[in-house]
């Protein structure tokens, strides 16, 4: 099915409001799928931004109500050094888990008091990576965006009295043709057939309205006519439920503005015996002279179908049939496989149509159709017992195989010419506050009741209108042999497969299906044309009252994006709240202690900012008497601009420099000679230069030797 409606329409790009939802929830951005790929990249981006704020703030609440001044042991501290300074939701998984396992065998129930933190820092990491791939859920897959075109209207059915009048209606005949042809591609190629209940759609399919008509099909109902018209009382009934003009016909109007309507198809073989008549002459079917001359018919002789009188050429038979091929031309590569007739009868006398039914088929409340399928042409080679496609009478024949053999081969012929399949269908018609009229025809409607406002009005005469136009009576016989799912078994005048029992079942629930693909075409190209300029010059523009609905119709695209503003603008607001928060919160708390501190006379640097990365590194500094550190703020600095080395970085010179000296005589070496139990002298380098040897007899040498030799064992190295 094609992307679009008409070939000009306008998808309107920017804010717009859709109200499925109402005004809040309905309000949306369509953009095309580019500018929406880099969106919905941003939204999952900034979805893992927010989170990893709104995780600081959850440590920061963690470390301060975990918080005490009295002694614990090593594994508390660490928590509470990776609850400080982890970066990150997935690193406190790793870290956490290290520090319980190290502590396994030194303190009791580690794993137990590592549980928390790990539970917590894995639920948090799954559920904002579920939350980032999920905020794309506020674009559709198969985006609803809004569309208008250079043209608007709907092209008028036309009374042909006229050359001009002939001209245009021919174009509306081939813009009806065009759009049954797109509607029967759409349900062969999207509609899966269930024998009973909802029938669906396959999801990569997209709708010509804002989504697929739903209806149910159900078997074994009561004649829709009087029993003894049901043949082996079979019947099957199509029936949908309220269709709603915005949700499903894509005319975007708040509720109060919208309609409902409810279609109810109930069908049946209907009985052939007795309402055939035996061969007939030219003169026995008073056919009128204006249409048919005498001397032109064949002398084969007809078949007379007597459902009622056929009104528009003054026959007294519903139907006849030309009876010059039958059982003569099996396997004619010429002939179609199927052909069809269909006569229909309104339940009012406004549009009295093509039939008067005889009293056994006559309905005041709903519009009858009968269809005159003939299939004399086709042979099965196999028996189908299909009550409408059936092939009952078997034939065998000798033929000549490619091998010059003779053989015997059998096939099927249908009994009868042709069969009859007839239909009672009912309308319903509500307005939003669930007031409904009667189940009644198309056009036998009294709406006074529904109280419709001028937008409602509209409404209903545009998809009244819209409804009669696709009309399932005239597009299953203007679609000929293709509107028959069974035409597709055939070929070169046989079937090579049978038929199941159902078939005339299934072939209802394709026509239902080809018919509301059709309203809903029929209803989006009220907006935009089909694109066909010598068509749509004959659309008749809408008045001032129903212009509205012209900028109101919503269709599927797959190639631009709609994305729903609240869901956006919600994630927006409540991540930057996080990422304000956790920006903002330390230091404001810890301005307002400090001023307090300030009054008080005293310093003041809160817990949270001694446990700080840069603050732990700058106390080691400290320690090892390297540079003299201010700890005002949360990044410590030094008073002097002075260079050192790191304590740690000195260490590693040690071992390396050694390791060095042995294997190539390095001149950067460090000596360490034992001067008495335990006394060593070492050789570092200087804070200025790391080439460079301290002098050995230097006092402050001395003290930052054994500071640093401190502060390495307290962070567990070894000498090498």
């Amino acid at each position: 099915m094609s992307s679009q409606i008409s070939p000009y329409e306008k998808v309107h790009t920017g804010l717009w409001t859709d109200w499925t939802h109402g005004r809040a929830q309905g309000l949306t951005l369509t953009v095309t799928t580019s500018q929406g790929a880099y969106l919905i990249a941003f939204l999952a981006i900034f979805v893992r931004l927010a989170g990893s704020h709104l995780w600081d703030l959850l440590c920061y609440a963690w470390f301060h109500a975990r918080q005490t001044t009295g002694p614990r042991d090593g594994l508390y501290h660490q928590q509470q050094a990776l609850l400080r300074n982890n970066l990150s939701d997935n690193r406190a998984i790793w870290q956490f888990s290290a520090a319980g396992y190290a502590w396994r065998n030194k303190v009791p129930g580690s794993i137990r008091r590592t549980i928390p933190f790990l539970s917590t820092a894995l639920i948090y990491f799954l559920s904002f990576s579920a939350a980032g791939i999920f905020s794309s859920n506020v674009a559709s897959v198969q985006s609803t965006v809004l569309i208008s075109g250079p043209v608007c209207g709907e092209l008028p059915d036309v009374q042909v009295f006229n050359v001009s009048g002939m001209i245009k209606q021919a174009f509306v005949s081939t813009w009806r043709l065009s759009a049954w042809k797109n509607a029967q591609i759409s349900s062969s190629s999207c509609h899966a057939y269930n024998t009973t209940g909802p029938q669906q759609y396959f999801q990569d399919c997209k709708a010509w309205g804002r989504q697929f008509v739903p209806w149910n099909v159900t078997a074994g109902l009561e004649c829709p006519f009087a029993n003894e018209m049901c043949r082996d009382g079979l019947t099957v009934q199509v029936e949908t439920p309220f269709i709603d003009s915005h949700l499903h016909l894509g005319i975007n109007a708040p509720a109060k503005d919208r309609i409902q309507m409810r279609n109810v198809m109930r069908c049946t073989p209907v009985t052939i015996d007795g309402f055939k008549s035996d061969m007939l002459t030219w003169n026995e079917t008073t056919l009128s002279n204006e249409y048919y001359e005498p001397e032109t018919a064949p002398v084969q002789g007809y078949l007379g179908y007597s459902y009622g009188e056929e009104t528009t050429l003054g026959s007294n038979y519903t139907f006849i049939y030309y009876n010059t091929s039958f059982g003569a031309a099996l396997g004619n590569l010429q002939a179609p496989s199927y052909m069809m007739d269909v006569e229909f009868a309104d339940a009012t006398d406004i549009n009295p149509g093509t039939f008067d039914p005889i009293p056994q088929l006559n309905r005041t409340d709903a519009d009858v159709a009968l269809w005159f399928i003939m299939q004399d042409q086709l042979a099965f080679v196999t028996r189908v017992d299909d009550p409408i496609f059936q092939a009952d009478v078997s034939v065998v024949e000798e033929v000549i195989t490619s091998d010059g053999d003779l053989i015997n081969m059998t096939y099927w012929t249908p009994s009868e010419p042709l069969t009859v399949l007839g239909c009672a269908q009912q309308w319903q018609w509500c307005n939003g506050e669930h007031h409904c009229t009667p189940l009644a025809g198309i056009v036998d409607q009294d709406i006074s009741s529904l109280n419709y406002s001028a937008r409602q009005q509209s409404l209903f005469d545009r998809i009244q209108y819209t409804v009669q136009g696709a009309n399932m009576n005239l597009m299953t016989v203007g679609l000929g042999n293709d509107a028959l799912l069974a035409s597709t078994a055939s070929g070169w005048g046989m079937a090579g497969s049978s038929l199941p029992n159902d078939q005339w079942m299934r072939e209802v629930d394709h026509w239902y299906s080809m018919f509301w693909n059709s309203v809903q075409q029929f209803t989006a190209q009220y907006s935009v044309g089909d694109g066909v300029a010598d068509q749509d010059k004959y659309r008749v523009p809408p008045s001032e009252e129903d212009k509205w609905m012209c900028g109101a119709q919503m269709v599927q695209r797959s190639d631009y994006s709609s994305f729903n503003m609240l869901g956006g603008l919600l994630i927006l607001v409540l991540g930057a709240f996080f990422v304000l928060l956790n920006t903002a919160l330390d230091p404001m708390i810890q301005w307002f202690r400090r001023r307090r501190a300030r009054k008080a006379g005293v310093p003041w640097l809160s817990v949270w900012r001694r446990h700080h990365l840069l603050q732990i590194e700058s106390a080691a500094f400290s320690e090892a008497g390297l540079g003299t550190w201010s700890h005002d703020s949360l990044v410590p600095t030094s008073t002097d601009a002075g260079s050192f080395s790191s304590p740690l970085a000195q260490q590693q010179y040690m071992k390396l420099d050694a390791s060095s000296s042995q294997n190539s005589g390095s001149v950067y070496q460090d000596k360490i000679d034992a001067k008495g139990a335990g006394e060593e002298t070492i050789s570092l380098p200087s804070p200025t230069s790391p080439t460079a040897t301290l002098r050995q007899d230097s006092i402050q040498h001395t003290r930052q030797r054994l500071k640093l030799e401190d502060w390495v064992k307290r962070w567990n190295f070894r000498k090498g």
